[in-house]
């Protein structure tokens, strides 16, 4: 894990302990097919785990998709009774999550927005300056936090 994401894990021992022990590995056929629900930052990820492994669409989404479907399912007080459950729903409400609507913050000595136009996709930092990397990272925190937080919600006990 670089060092930008492993900081933006926090202070916490639990966290600090994840990014040590972090290793980044290919994704494989395998993977995806044994997974309930798989979650990436930007679409053209979705459509490359897609690929490698065809059929397995209905259960991958980024981050910001399943945000917004999520809340879609808050909307219509859903429940579901395990993950794989959830990313069926997911998928039964895939369209009628509105996209988000704020458009990325420009700062006005900056040539290119933060984000990509894509208002599903968050920005991989990796290679970027460290303040779009930093940006990226925490953008990639909140993101999964409301996302965890709405999963939370929504599996039955």
């Amino acid at each position: 894990m670089c060092v930008v994401s492993a900081a933006e894990l926090g202070d916490d021992d639990g966290e600090r302990a994840f990014a040590e022990a972090h290793r980044s590995r290919r994704l494989t056929e395998q993977d995806v097919r044994s997974a309930d629900l798989v979650l990436v930052m930007e679409r053209d990820h979705r459509s490359a785990v897609a690929r490698l492994a065809p059929g397995a669409q209905s259960r991958v989404f980024t981050l910001r998709e399943a945000e917004g479907l999520l809340e879609v399912l808050r909307d219509r007080k859903a429940t579901a009774p395990d993950l794989a459950a959830l990313a069926r729903s997911l998928h039964a409400v895939r369209g009628l999550a509105p996209l988000p609507s704020e458009p990325p913050r420009r700062r006005w000595f900056q040539r290119a927005p933060r984000e990509p136009e894509d208002p599903l996709s968050i920005i991989d930092g990796h290679g970027l300056d460290a303040e779009r990397h930093e940006a990226a990272a925490a953008t990639v925190r909140s993101t999964a936090e409301r996302v965890a937080t709405a999963m939370r919600d929504l599996l039955a006990d």
